[in-house]
């Protein structure tokens, strides 16, 4: 395995809690799971089969359904609302 890879654990919109895993990494020295850093609901904003580095956002987590609503909306800004958690 060249790159890391991630598999995600979770579906657009779906709600989750504080530490819930929404993704395992996967690299050549072994595998770890992400946790949610808040509860809410997930938005995923990365594209599959593309590439990012450490610290590119690839999603956040609303913590009310009009936030949700906000970044489902905003095609996957890069800027989540003020109030979403970047993951």
């Amino acid at each position: 395995m060249q790159h890391p890879e991630a598999h995600v654990g979770v579906a657009e919109g779906d709600a989750g809690a504080v530490d819930d895993v929404i993704a395992t990494l996967e690299t050549e020295k072994g595998g770890f799971e992400l946790p949610a850093p808040a509860a809410g609901r997930i938005h995923i904003s990365a594209a599959v089969d593309e590439e990012y580095v450490i610290g590119d956002p690839l999603g956040a987590i609303a913590e009310t359904d009009e936030e949700y609503a906000g970044l489902r909306d905003s095609g996957g800004a890069s800027e989540p609302a003020a109030a979403a958690t970047t993951v």
